[in-house]
């Protein structure tokens, strides 16, 4: 035994050098046989997610973050191309902690190879970002007041009553300069082509001074995501206006014509409100005539005659016109002989009435016959140019007012003498 070991250490120990050197020879020869065929290479790794730690650092101060820079960065490492190659974004941890931000309001970026063995074997050289610009706010609650906006169009026939919120105001918590964005918080309602009245829930939206949306993210909590919104709708009808007159017109008048201006009118109301209403009638002491002579013009108060439950499209006035009559009359007038005229007497003639009186019958309005005195008709004789000496009874004609007929006139006895 003591024989084989000896032997063994003798060969061993044998030209140590040159078996040293063949044994240097061998690890370089090998050495650049594996970087021949798996060199050392650089590649860049683009766009792992930096993700933010420790955010309720912030938080707990009832404020808010937001990241001025890209959330993204790249990577670039060396290692041995094998290895390299199978790197991508999702090998990399990228964390930046608000426990380390600055005076600045910046924090760092500490990016990391996931797999520890890969780890060892590749190096980071280099990323595309090392701080963070962060940018704090204060987080405010404030109360603001809910608008509605209706788009569409209802039914034809029909309108909207009234749109009522359950509860129109909302908190909104928010960062400081998107309450500065806020200009109005609104509900749309859609009643594009609706006939009964409804109540639903409508998303709540907040809008800039432009009437943009503004985006809601996880810093926007509204205490409500919806408003509960009542719309009442009522019915539209169109009525004609219709009038019953009352009271006695004088015995020389009647109604000619009665008119209204407008003739017909819009109501609304509910659907069972309105429904079979054609028609409004005007009476009482709008439509009363006793004692009248005259064309009457009225102003009109429609909404004492509407229907209980109902309303006028407009201002509920109307004209109602009611044209009088007057049925004409006859009078008899009594002149006397000094008011008739001869006329056309032959010259040397003179002739003289013998009449005690005539009568004349004219015929008119009453308001016009009422009028009419002796003083003025005018009664003449017919021509008396072709008349010789004598007692005659000749026809006699009657010039009144205009506006009044003569019916007849009596005859005129006269004496013609020289």
């Amino acid at each position: 035994m003591k024989l084989n070991l000896k032997k063994i250490w003798t060969m061993i120990t044998n030209n140590w050098l040159l078996k040293l050197f063949a044994l240097l020879l061998a690890t370089v020869i090998w050495l650049a046989v594996v970087n021949i065929n798996d060199p050392t290479k650089t590649v860049t790794i683009f766009n792992v997610p930096i993700q933010i730690v420790d955010e309720n650092i912030i938080t707990d101060k009832n404020q808010t973050y937001s990241v001025l820079d890209s959330q993204y960065v790249n990577v670039t490492v060396s290692g041995r191309r094998s290895v390299v190659k199978e790197l991508t974004a999702s090998s990399f941890s990228a964390k930046a902690s608000m426990a380390e931000l600055s005076l600045a309001n910046s924090i760092p970026v500490d990016v990391k190879i996931i797999n520890s063995n890969i780890a060892r074997k590749v190096t980071i050289s280099s990323q595309s970002i090392n701080q963070l610009a962060i940018d704090i706010e204060d987080v405010l609650t404030k109360t603001y007041n809910i608008e509605t906006k209706i788009t569409g169009q209802v039914e034809k026939n029909y309108e909207i009553e009234e749109v009522k919120l359950a509860k129109n105001k909302v908190d909104i918590t928010a960062p400081e300069s998107v309450h500065q964005k806020i200009n109005s918080v609104i509900v749309a309602i859609d009643v594009n082509g609706v006939t009964e009245s409804f109540t639903d829930k409508y998303k709540i939206d907040l809008l800039d001074s432009d009437g943009n949306v503004i985006k809601r993210n996880n810093n926007i909590t509204l205490a409500k995501k919806k408003a509960k919104v009542t719309v009442s709708l009522l019915k539209l009808v169109s009525v004609s206006l219709q009038v019953e007159v009352k009271g006695e017109l004088p015995a020389e008048c009647e109604v000619s014509d009665i008119s209204t201006n407008p003739e017909s009118i819009i109501i609304s109301g509910k659907p069972e409100n309105v429904e079979g209403i054609d028609k409004i009638i005007i009476n009482g002491d709008d439509a009363d005539l006793t004692g009248v002579t005259s064309d009457v013009e009225r102003n009109v108060d429609l909404v004492q005659y509407l229907p209980v439950g109902t309303k006028i499209k407009g201002d509920g006035m109307a004209v109602l016109s009611i044209k009088i009559k007057q049925n004409e009359i006859t009078r008899d007038i009594k002149m006397s002989a000094s008011d008739i005229k001869i006329t056309d007497l032959p010259t040397a003639l003179k002739g003289t009435v013998l009449s005690d009186s005539v009568v004349v019958t004219v015929k008119g309005k009453k308001s016009d016959v009422d009028k009419i005195t002796k003083n003025s008709i005018i009664v003449k004789t017919v021509s008396l140019s072709g008349y010789t000496e004598g007692k005659y009874t000749v026809k006699a004609e009657a010039v009144v007012p205009e506006g009044i007929s003569v019916v007849d006139v009596d005859d005129v006895k006269v004496k013609i003498s020289k």
